[in-house]
């Protein structure tokens, strides 16, 4: 198809275009709906989800920060001597 030929084709009329022009139209069109989505509705949920995963990291060490903690009390209070009756005065 040469550039004469496209600048032939009417645009009121996509029907009648070649397979060629028609692929090309479609493709620019999603490569549009695209764009348009990233910067209207995309966007801001990828701040959003950068923020989440910021929060998730910050949850993640308190948790392991509160895990090793009662880790270490589980081994001291199991360390500390029991008595299994306590000791009457005489």
């Amino acid at each position: 198809m040469t550039l004469d030929e496209l600048r032939r084709l009417n645009p009121r009329d996509i029907g009648t275009w070649p397979a060629l022009p028609k692929l090309g139209a479609l493709l620019l069109l999603l490569i549009a709906l695209l764009v348009a989505g990233f910067f209207l509705d995309w966007s801001n949920q990828w701040d959003e989800l950068k923020g989440a995963r910021g929060k998730e990291d910050n949850l993640r060490s308190q948790f392991l920060d509160k895990k090793r903690q009662a880790i270490i009390w589980r081994l001291i209070a199991s360390s500390w001597p029991t008595s299994s009756s306590p000791s009457a005065p005489c």
